[in-house]
């Protein structure tokens, strides 16, 4: 009789472990609301491991839309950091709109005990985001995005783009780019290797054979080379691009003021209209005298898209530095998130 009881005290435990660890399991499996959730750096891998639609959900009830189908955009990417240096997390998300555009809006969001801040980074211009790096090695992360040299118009197929980095300056995202000047000497080397790069064809892929074996054994693997064929050259806007994106960083540093200028002449000069608009965003940045002569030139373009963008280029100067992102406060009110 003692050995029954002990039995079915045994099975009720196990029955009681079990219900237990199931409720344990569905709570741990269980993503909470990240309005309501823990932002604190001890949650970091927590919640950069939650899942995009959640964190695109979030984001957009916060801004009040309810219609989540893909025509109206998507969330690229998301990562939770320490951007404030504060021990508590930012949302910085890579998104698009649902436009032509793909993923070239970038915001961060960052919780406060009244709500969250929303920092807008499509009102500087086109942004995509690159990365989210600790450049000095300093235990400070920054953001680094990416801007706009030269723009792809009317079909070109590349877009020239330089990395600005941001910081929190207790107020706001700030263009810190000038502190890092390590960081561009690295980026425009990399540039430069790849410009003085020849052309290469890719070494040939072996092909598998694999040779009959005893059972038991693996088979055996011979790698025979297999010919390829030669890959065309690398397209020549790609190299304009990158050209481009050296050169802007060159005038940056301050190596030379109008670094650049001799190939934003060969495209002002180029048959092709594309690339005399691309040359227009180049002479503008370089803004020189010689600069701003080419593009009253090229205003006067008999293409007539061509004559309207340098007209419009000549009137807008570069920036010395992007403006700083100020944050708009969305109040999480007791009926946040809205019902469905």
């Amino acid at each position: 009789m003692a050995t029954m009881k002990n039995r079915a005290i045994a099975i009720i435990g196990l029955l009681t472990f079990l219900l237990a660890s199931g409720a344990y399991a569905q709570t741990a499996a269980a993503h909470p609301d990240l309005a309501s959730a823990d932002w604190s750096l001890k949650q970091a891998r927590a919640l950069n491991a939650e899942p995009k639609d959640a964190v695109w959900k979030f984001i957009n009830n916060l801004w009040g839309n309810t219609d989540l189908s893909p025509g109206n955009g998507k969330l690229c990417e998301f990562h939770f950091a320490d951007l404030r240096h504060s021990g508590e997390l930012s949302l910085v998300v890579s998104y698009d709109g649902g436009g032509t555009m793909d993923c070239n809006d970038v915001a961060v969001f960052d919780k406060s005990p009244v709500g969250i801040d929303d920092y807008d980074f499509a009102s500087p211009g086109m942004f995509w985001y690159d990365d989210i790096k600790d450049i000095n090695g300093d235990g400070r992360y920054e953001l680094i995005v990416d801007a706009i040299v030269a723009a792809p118009y009317g079909g070109a197929r590349c877009w020239a783009t330089w990395p600005v980095v941001y910081g929190w300056n207790g107020t706001g995202y700030a263009d810190v780019s000038a502190r890092f000047k390590g960081f561009y000497k690295e980026t425009l080397a990399g540039l430069t290797r790849q410009l003085a790069a020849p052309a290469s064809t890719p070494a040939p892929q072996p092909t598998e054979i694999s040779t009959s074996q005893p059972p038991g054994l693996e088979a055996r693997v011979i790698r025979a080379p297999q010919a390829v064929p030669t890959p065309a050259p690398s397209d020549a806007r790609d190299l304009d691009c990158t050209q481009a994106e050296a050169a802007k960083i060159e005038r940056f540093l301050g190596i030379s003021r109008d670094a650049g200028m001799s190939d934003a002449i060969r495209w002002a000069e180029s048959d092709d209209p594309i690339m005399r608009k691309f040359a227009i965003s180049i002479l503008r940045d370089i803004g020189t005298p010689e600069a701003n002569g080419y593009l009253r030139t090229l205003s006067r373009d008999p293409d007539r898209n061509v004559a309207m963008a340098a007209t419009s280029g000549s009137r807008v100067k570069t920036p010395s530095a992007y403006p700083t992102i100020l944050g708009e406060l969305i109040p999480l009110t007791p009926g946040y998130p809205p019902a469905k």
